[in-house]
């Protein structure tokens, strides 16, 4: 899941100004920003309602189930940076563009996915468009408002994009209910064509004319080669076990994936370290959160005991208290 917008509004809010775009434009922009990031924010939320659809028709393991939510959020996290300097290069509504095209195809290949794997690869695909449209939703305001009016634009945008993500489990909900767990990612291919029609009508070019040198997609493959082992590792311990050479030999390698990346960037060992530690262990407790939610998710639809059900919301609510959320007085 995605608990805020992976993207750092006090720096776009610092940009220097760019010349804006006409007046009457502006409003597009911002419906066209706020639609086209909004399918990223909601796809991280929409699928964990049909987990248990999934799981039920593809007959998969609670590993399997993880690994179509983590294969988004990795390439997400892990492109980020990659797509932000691509929209500054190299146009910022083309790499917008690029990205909703990506991830609208993506999204049709995860609702025509005939397994499990497949899924995951679609989901995958997914996560890169969404590394190239999120950065850049936030880069076209920057370059389409004056700077007296970037920060309410930029407010509107989280505004709208919070409703439209909170909106997510309740529009899966209902796809699910009256059809089937692929109208929730079908659902993303008219808006992908909304977004492209107001993209290429009201939405000007923009690019960094200051941004130089090379894409740094060596520094790229190291994070995502990083993470992906950390993540394997986490995911496939609860099935191979810890002393699986597997595991722990995908967890040496992310971490040293991670080092040299981290070196070539001049971060400092010990900086490293925590960072490394760090993740791992939030990441650890996301994953037992996901893993005993799709759980309880699996026991409302089969005659398990009560026990049992009151047993996994205790461990759920101690595992959210302990990742930084609040104490909750009830799971529905």
């Amino acid at each position: 899941m995605i608990g805020r917008h992976p993207c750092d509004e006090g720096v776009v809010l610092a940009a220097p100004a760019s010349r804006p775009c006409a007046k009457a434009a502006r409003p597009w922009v911002l419906a066209t920003t706020i639609l086209g990031s909004s399918l990223a924010f909601i796809d991280g939320t929409v699928v964990n309602v049909a987990l248990p659809a999934l799981q039920r028709e593809f007959g998969a393991t609670v590993a399997d189930v993880q690994w179509i939510v983590e294969a988004y959020a990795l390439l997400l996290s892990a492109l980020l940076l990659v797509g932000g300097a691509m929209g500054d290069r190299l146009g910022r509504r083309r790499v917008y563009a690029s990205g909703i095209a990506l991830f609208a195809a993506a999204s049709a290949a995860c609702g025509l996915a005939p397994s499990v794997r497949q899924l995951v690869i679609a989901r995958a695909v997914q996560g890169v468009g969404a590394a190239l449209l999120v950065p850049g939703s936030l880069a076209i305001i920057s370059a389409s408002f004056p700077e007296q009016e970037r920060g309410r634009a930029i407010g509107t945008w989280s505004a709208f994009s919070a409703v439209t993500t909170a909106l997510g489990p309740v529009v899966g909900g209902w796809l699910i209910e009256h059809g089937s767990w692929r109208w929730a990612f079908f659902v993303n291919l008219p808006i992908a064509v909304a977004v492209f029609a107001m993209l290429f009508w009201r939405v000007p070019e923009s690019r960094d004319s200051e941004a130089a040198g090379h894409l740094d997609w060596a520094g790229a493959t190291l994070v995502t080669v990083g993470l992906g082992g950390i993540v394997y590792a986490l995911v496939e311990s609860s099935r191979l076990g810890w002393q699986d050479p597997r595991v722990w030999g995908s967890l040496a390698g992310g971490a040293g994936a991670a080092d040299v990346e981290n070196a070539m960037t001049g971060c400092e060992a010990e900086e490293l370290v925590a960072r490394l530690l760090g993740a791992v262990e939030q990441h650890l407790v996301e994953v037992e959160i996901r893993r005993i939610d799709v759980a309880l998710r699996l026991v409302r639809h089969r005659s398990s005991s009560a026990l049992h059900e009151r047993r996994l919301r205790t461990a759920l609510g101690h595992l959210i208290v302990l990742a930084g959320g609040s104490p909750p007085t009830q799971f529905h």
